[in-house]
């Protein structure tokens, strides 16, 4: 089955204090979490979502 969901995403851009590869993870980290919302908007069971959050250790890897 095919189907598609429209979402808007906002990319924010890099500050003095973080790396490029900072910036990188965190706009992914806001995509994901946004596709999710998406997914269970659209009536998918949570078997169809795709979580995504940080470890215990609390911190992201990607």
């Amino acid at each position: 089955m095919k189907f598609k969901i429209t979402t808007e995403v906002d990319i924010n851009s890099l500050t003095d204090e973080e790396t490029a590869l900072d910036s990188l993870k965190a706009n992914i980290l806001n995509a994901l979490t946004e596709v999710n919302y998406s997914l269970i908007q659209a009536g998918k069971t949570p078997e169809n979502t795709v979580i995504i959050g940080l470890p215990h250790s609390g911190k992201a890897h990607f």
